[in-house]
């Protein structure tokens, strides 16, 4: 994966982003042209392939482990329809049809398509029904930008039985994401 070129420049984004929550810093993934909020004391873990990224921050060191149960990720996928056949937006659709059939999945809730103009997103809450004591729940977002055909995923991410303690982190993180690059160079977009 290259990383996307732009005139909005890492610079750009951390000069014009808001302040952060207290006990909050921004943590800017440049090559995918993102920014979450990340709790002071969470740890940054980075991946990267031919066609994505991924970039997390979380309560467990994922350097270390390779592994996290709490926390938030982005995952970018780049050249969407050429390797999935279809535009970022109608991928999501999919996605979105194939979670609600999944019987490991115990949806908690499915939020219609919204469409922002430039991208499209649809967010998915949903329990693992895993056999493991404490299963999982995740709260995860897509959006999809078909014009510049690529996709972040966004997720956050808890045990059950921790995830009250840590859902309201979750939402400070979710509530405060901005993607920027070319078409939006002018625009930072802090998601509601």
């Amino acid at each position: 994966m290259q990383p996307l070129t732009s005139p909005s420049s890492s610079s750009y984004i951390r000069n014009n982003l808001k302040a952060p929550a207290e006990g909050f810093e921004w943590q800017v993934f440049d090559p995918i042209h993102f920014a979450m909020l990340k709790p002071l004391d969470w740890h940054v873990g980075i991946s990267q392939g031919a066609h994505g990224y991924t970039g997390s921050v979380s309560l467990e060191n994922f350097n270390e482990s390779g592994v996290f149960s709490t926390g938030a990720s982005v995952i970018f996928a780049e050249s969407v329809s050429r390797l999935a056949h279809v535009p970022p937006s109608v991928l999501i659709i999919k996605a979105g049809d194939d979670f609600v059939r999944n019987k490991n999945f115990n949806i908690i809730e499915v939020q219609k398509i919204k469409d922002y103009g430039t991208y499209k997103s649809l967010i998915i809450k949903y329990r693992s029904n895993s056999e493991v004591a404490d299963p999982t729940i995740v709260h995860l977002a897509y959006y999809a930008f078909d014009k510049e055909d690529f996709l972040y995923i966004v997720t956050f991410e808890s045990p059950e039985s921790t995830w009250d303690k840590y859902w309201e982190t979750g939402k400070i993180i979710l509530s405060n994401i901005v993607f920027y690059h070319s078409d939006l160079s002018d625009q930072v977009h802090v998601l509601p």
